[in-house]
């Protein structure tokens, strides 16, 4: 989390520039809809969330358009301000008892080399689990029982993620992106998925009950390496990456 670790890696500057209050999330419609994104308000409950996983609909700030001048006021992280304000936002989840046990569970095809810290899959339909949660002092995600592996699929592989945050006080996400991406204190902002649908900008906190899931599917190209990021501001910076390897 930001005050718990993450804000004093990031300096005063960078520090400043994340700072906010719960007032921007809560006016998120309002400042997206201003700068010529669509309304979120569309699902009955007075939000839609949509937006969060990567669609059309995302706000034109985590696109590279100017920041809610909320943002720049008040005290509060956008981790802690976003995990509170979609703690209890509509969409899947697991329940708390099944965590762990996703988080350690090893990927079906996938091998797990513990020395090389790598999760590799042969086969091109590749399906895993990653979980943002605390990985000793800091946050981290965990595959296959390992914090931040590499993860290393076929060359034009259909790659399938379900992404839960485990956090109960904080706003994660994940986001496929090139490699270098993630040295950006604001990758909501300046980082771009590196495949279509390769993202889910962020989930609420976890409760005692259950934590948020999402499931992404894309397809990656030729031989590369990327970069699977936390896209919340300054989390990356703070070790929330790793290595996502088409080879």
């Amino acid at each position: 989390m930001e005050t718990r670790v993450k804000r004093a890696t990031l300096g005063a500057g960078a520090a400043v520039i994340i700072a906010g209050s719960a007032a921007w999330a809560q006016g998120w419609s309002r400042h997206a809809t201003g700068q010529g994104q669509a309304s979120f308000d569309t699902q009955g409950n007075g939000s839609s969330y949509g937006y969060m996983m990567g669609s059309s609909g995302v706000p034109g700030w985590q696109q590279g358009g100017s920041l809610p001048g909320s943002m720049m006021r008040g005290s509060g992280s956008p981790g802690e301000i976003m995990g509170q304000e979609y703690a209890n936002a509509p969409g899947p989840r697991i329940p708390s008892s099944a965590v762990m046990s996703a988080a350690q569970a090893v990927p079906p095809g996938a091998h797990i080399d513990r020395a090389r810290h790598a999760v590799t899959f042969s086969s091109r339909q590749v399906h895993l689990t990653i979980v943002a949660t605390m990985t000793g002092s800091s946050d981290g995600f965990e595959v296959g029982g390992m914090a931040n592996p590499s993860i290393v699929v076929p060359p034009n592989s259909t790659v399938e993620i379900t992404f839960v945050n485990a956090d109960p006080d904080m706003a994660h996400g994940l986001a496929i992106v090139p490699r270098g991406a993630g040295n950006s204190v604001m990758p909501m902002m300046t980082a771009r998925p590196a495949f279509a649908g390769a993202a889910v900008w962020f989930l609420g906190d976890a409760t005692k009950s259950s934590a948020p899931e999402q499931t992404i599917s894309f397809s990656t190209g030729a031989a590369g390496t990327y970069q699977y990021i936390c896209p919340v501001p300054g989390h990356a910076l703070a070790g929330m990456q790793g290595d996502l390897i088409v080879s």
